[in-house]
């Protein structure tokens, strides 16, 4: 009888010892004093030299990322804006939440002529994490708050030309539409799924570009897809390139058929395209 009470005894000590490394996992990872660390913040505008009414846009980037950042989850920073008048007058804008690596921007429109200033603050902040990244080992880490040094652009009585358009084509023209066609977007009308019926009513109709009069040439093989999406959204594109991740290659031509390799899921992996048959 001694030994299942020792046995029962063993058994419950054991779970009870599972459940409280279980209970704990979220934070044992998490540095311990949490760690301090100094901010450094910075600031600029674009163009340098900007028209009255016209817009400028300020932009602004921290030293670190929010460590906890995966993705769509974790802690972002938070910012606001100061634009100082030629006059003296200062006007706070925010805050403004960071994207994943730790910047932002916003736009202004200064209305007289002069040096306008831009000052960008970060107030102290603590990592937070959420449901996704509680583990993170930078979970209740301080970042001091900072403030940029101050940014200077000037106002002139003149506009000023902004950014040369690439004009909209005339004859025969492929997708994708690079983004920096960013005016293509007048023709870029989707005529698939249910932004075919963002004008406001139900009917599922493309509120944004003409029908297409000529048949399309699909690729047969995308790499990826980016460009500018779709009249909808404006001159805005989306992702059209790998922005960190490397090519990993080498590519190569051998007998009239292309190796590649795609770093990018779904399409992770080798592959070969015959491209006199494509």
């Amino acid at each position: 009888m001694s030994k299942n009470k020792n046995a029962i005894a063993i058994a419950l000590f054991l779970m009870a010892t599972i459940a409280i490394t279980l209970v704990a996992l979220p934070t044992a990872n998490a540095h311990d004093p949490p760690w301090v660390r100094v901010s450094h913040i910075y600031g600029d505008w674009s163009p340098g030299t900007i028209g009255v009414n016209q817009e400028v846009m300020l932009v602004w980037w921290s030293n670190w990322i929010p460590q906890t950042a995966r993705g769509a989850y974790g802690d972002r920073w938070k910012f606001t804006v100061t634009v100082t008048d030629p006059e003296g007058n200062s006007e706070t804008m925010g805050p403004y939440t960071s994207d994943p690596v730790g910047g932002g921007y916003t736009y202004y429109t200064p209305t007289m002529v002069g040096i306008y200033t831009m000052v960008v603050h970060f107030p102290e902040t603590v990592l937070l994490g959420d449901e996704n990244t509680a583990a993170a080992p930078d979970v209740g880490d301080i970042y001091l708050a900072s403030d940029s040094e101050p940014a200077y652009f000037t106002v002139v009585e003149e506009q000023v030309p902004r950014y040369v358009e690439t004009p909209l084509p005339t004859g025969y023209w492929t997708r994708p539409i690079h983004g920096n066609n960013r005016e293509w977007y007048v023709i870029a009308g989707n005529w698939l799924g249910s932004y075919a019926m963002q004008d406001g009513s139900t009917n599922n109709i493309n509120a944004y570009s003409a029908a297409p009069e000529t048949s399309h040439i699909l690729w047969t093989s995308p790499y990826w897809s980016g460009g500018i999406a779709d009249g909808y959204f404006g001159d805005r594109d989306y992702y059209s390139g790998q922005s960190y991740e490397s090519y990993t290659g080498p590519n190569i031509i051998l007998d009239g058929k292309i190796y590649y390799d795609v770093d990018q899921p779904p399409r992770d992996g080798y592959y070969c395209v015959d491209l006199l048959a494509d």
